[in-house]
């Protein structure tokens, strides 16, 4: 399996899409629940309205994974979504689940925990540090916390490197929130031993962080650029931590009428789901771009 980096642009390949594109990853958020308050995340106004602060169970896992066993083109699996997983005590056990499945499996973490990390690294293939800070007062003006939490992720990640490097992928990306520019994160970037390090543009969270310049992550030393049509739509199958299937990571405003669910594992059949998938699918062929498509992306 290629590097974190390759694998990003394999998935943003948005040419050759059509009907007959094939979902080739899922995620699943464990939790909604984080320790961060990130300026550019709508975790914090998730917590803030108490939505989604609920630890996902084995039995909702096992209705994720028979429902994944139905797409045989689905590869991938990332077990995390706006909350932070490592706060899990499952994560273990869940990974666990992926990888007897045969999935690859993948993680993105804040690296303020890592008690149920640790266990959990031998059933994860790539996982990914979320450094975004530039010196402690960067780190409080973006998280509301304080030096000492700063300082532990630090001291976590290199940890985590010193230990694992030789056994799972392990990378850092950076989020480049408004003004921030690449060199800006050198000095604490030479204090982490991991050197697999690509940068990303804040998102606009469907249109909730107005900083952001596109909906998708896109690599910026590579100029690349998210587009209609959209690829998360046609190769993801995103699922919150209450099983509702969206179709995608960044439309999370419930309270605005242009958020899309597509159903609810628990509830609907998946044929009905992908039905429901394919409408906003052949909207995107088209041309026609959903009103929350719009505010992902930019689009006038």
């Amino acid at each position: 399996m290629s590097n974190i980096v390759d694998r990003m642009k394999d998935k943003h390949i948005n040419t050759n899409l059509s009907m007959n594109t094939g979902i080739n990853m899922a995620k699943l958020e464990l939790t909604g629940d984080c320790e961060l308050n990130c300026r550019f995340c709508y975790n914090r106004i998730l917590k803030q309205k108490g939505i989604r602060q609920n630890y996902i169970d084995e039995d909702s896992v096992k209705i994720f994974l028979a429902t994944i066993k139905k797409i045989p083109s689905i590869k991938e699996v990332g077990l995390y979504g706006l909350g932070e997983s490592t706060l899990h005590p499952h994560l273990a056990k869940y990974y666990k689940m992926m990888k007897e499945a045969g999935y690859f499996a993948y993680l993105t973490t804040n690296g303020v925990e890592t008690a149920h990390l640790i266990p959990a690294i031998k059933y994860i293939d790539s996982l990914k540090f979320s450094w975004n800070y530039k010196d402690e007062n960067d780190f409080h003006a973006k998280t509301g916390e304080d030096h000492k939490t700063m300082y532990t992720i630090l001291s976590n990640i290199n940890n985590i490197y010193q230990l694992f490097s030789n056994d799972v992928d392990i990378s850092i990306s950076v989020v480049l929130d408004i003004g921030d520019q690449v060199s800006d994160f050198k000095y604490m970037l030479s204090k982490i031993k991991c050197k697999n390090v690509f940068f990303v543009p804040v998102l606009t969270q469907g249109g909730i962080y107005g900083a952001g310049k596109t909906g998708g992550p896109n690599i910026v030393e590579d100029g690349f650029k998210k587009s209609m049509p959209c690829w998360a739509l046609f190769k993801g199958l995103y699922v919150d931590c209450n099983l509702d299937v969206r179709t995608c990571s960044y439309g999370n405003d419930d309270s605005k009428p242009y958020t899309y669910i597509l159903g609810n594992l628990k509830k609907d059949s998946l044929e009905d789901i992908l039905k429901e998938r394919d409408k906003y699918k052949q909207m995107h062929l088209n041309g026609d771009c959903p009103i929350i498509c719009k505010e992902c992306l930019k689009i006038k």
